[in-house]
């Protein structure tokens, strides 16, 4: 399945109508009879393709839902978007697809919701979560296996093993399955307890009382919060408990959807792969090359071109490197601090060697660990988690249809962006309709008409004393 946002804001009298939805595309990859994989119709399996909202809002309300002054209200459409999408994504991973297809950039967006989810929850407690597993799930990464050290992923590995209330440290070492695996616990569990102020035992509560379950109450608790958001029939999907939820809460929401997406890909096996039309990075020229370079897989450093993806189109066309192609992957790790190591690969592809064909940046979960494959920084002896491979078999069908604004990209994504935008515009005349109904029910002119009929019927109005 390809998901695809799209999202708008109107300005109506005094209200603010914020529309933003999410919507897929399912289909089937099939063999022919050579072998060679191509796309079939629309898939008739039964998994959610669409999630749409439009919140109407009094503009005096817009400033308490905006934290902060600089913030615009058109930048909150795009908020409510990228939940709507993560949020589709999550639902149809637990229903079971085997290729998810996101237009976006998986590691950049857990990076930047990291960054301003914890900021949030620094200054303001949560209006869903309790703040305590809050601030335990910056901490733990759903990982596909236990890595060989301190991190997230360990963390994660470890609270999941110190859940089953094991009774040794054989048990823990047992379950979690590394080699040196008591060494490494005891020094994950002391930094959990530094950073919880909680013991593993002792009087009153411990780690394992604290945290055990803790997944289970997240998870049940971001049904909650997106059934009050996204799917509120009662009242303003904006509103509980008397206050406004602030756009820091959705920015904390859309993070723990990401996290919760991240565990679903391993647990049900779901090739997660975020591709965006990137232009500006330079990660892989300023960073990979200079990292093979060391390692003397290249024999000088790289030339710098402006971006990644104009030096690896010129690269490509110098060299003659025939479509499609992708890059090694590489962690995105090193783009910024907020990406863990080993939980996103990266890399750039290419599917047609046409003047409208360009390079793609895409992003993946590790599927296992340690996250080498070809990974710059990895262990060349250790063989890989045979995703990389399937990543240009499986994208390189989808870019077959002659569809010019289409040649080169993932056609299933073409088909949901083109999906999002008509079903956009058909929102818009609905919602806009819908005000102006209103309105007119309580008598209260549309203020569509002409300065003389304005003009008219506010003389009219104040004649019947209905207003000063």
């Amino acid at each position: 399945m390809a998901i695809d946002g799209t999202e708008s804001v109107d300005s109506k009298y005094d209200l603010l109508v914020f529309y933003a939805g999410a919507f897929g595309y399912a289909g089937k990859l099939v063999k022919d009879f050579s072998g060679n994989l191509f796309m079939s119709e629309e898939s008739s399996i039964k998994i959610p393709t669409e999630i749409s909202m439009a919140i109407p809002m009094h503009e005096g309300d817009v400033v308490d839902v905006l934290e902060k002054s600089e913030i615009l209200p058109a930048d909150f459409p795009p908020l409510l978007m990228e939940l709507s999408e993560l949020a589709l994504a999550r639902s149809v991973a637990r229903q079971g697809v085997d290729l998810l297809l996101l237009d976006r950039s998986l590691s950049l967006e857990y990076s930047h919701l990291f960054a301003d989810a914890l900021d949030f929850s620094l200054r303001k407690p949560s209006t869903f979560f309790d703040a305590d597993d809050v601030k335990m799930a910056f901490n733990l990464i759903p990982s596909p296996s236990c890595p060989p050290k301190i991190g997230p992923q360990l963390n994660w590995c470890l609270i999941r093993a110190l859940s089953k209330r094991p009774s040794s440290w054989s048990d823990i070492v047992q379950q979690i399955g590394i080699q040196g695996g008591e060494r490494l616990a005891r020094e994950s569990i002391s930094e959990l307890e530094s950073s919880t102020g909680l013991k593993i035992l002792g009087d009153g509560p411990t780690l394992v009382e604290k945290f055990a379950g803790i997944d289970e109450r997240l998870e049940k608790n971001i049904d909650i919060a997106l059934d009050h958001i996204l799917f509120n029939s009662n009242g303003h999907p904006l509103w509980k408990d008397g206050k406004w939820i602030q756009e820091g809460e959705i920015r904390l929401l859309s993070f723990l959807v990401l996290r919760s997406l991240l565990g679903l890909s391993y647990e049900k096996k779901i090739f997660l792969i975020g591709i965006i039309k990137e232009s500006s990075s330079t990660d892989f020229m300023t960073k990979v090359c200079g990292k093979l370079a060391e390692a003397g897989r290249l024999t000088s450093l790289s030339p710098s071109l402006g971006t990644d993806t104009v030096y690896l189109s010129s690269l490509s066309d110098a060299l003659g490197i025939s479509t499609p192609w992708r890059t090694l992957e590489f962690d995105a790790h090193i783009h910024g601090e907020n990406t863990p190591a080993g939980v996103f690969a990266k890399g750039y592809f290419k599917l047609v060697s046409s003047y409208f064909g360009r390079v793609f940046q895409y992003d993946r979960p590790f599927y296992s660990a340690p996250p080498v494959d070809d990974w710059i920084e990895g262990d060349p002896s250790w063989p890989g988690d045979g995703i990389s491979a399937k990543v240009i078999s499986y994208l390189e069908p989808m870019a077959k249809e002659a569809i010019p604004e289409a040649l080169g990209y993932n056609y299933p994504l073409f088909l949901a962006d083109k999906k999002a935008k008509t079903m956009q515009a058909e929102a818009r005349r609905a919602y806009l309709s819908a005000v102006d109904f209103e309105l007119n029910k309580m008598g209260m002119f549309s203020g569509s008409g002409k300065y003389r009929d304005m003009r008219k019927y506010y003389e009219q109005m104040r004649r019947r004393n209905a207003i000063v």
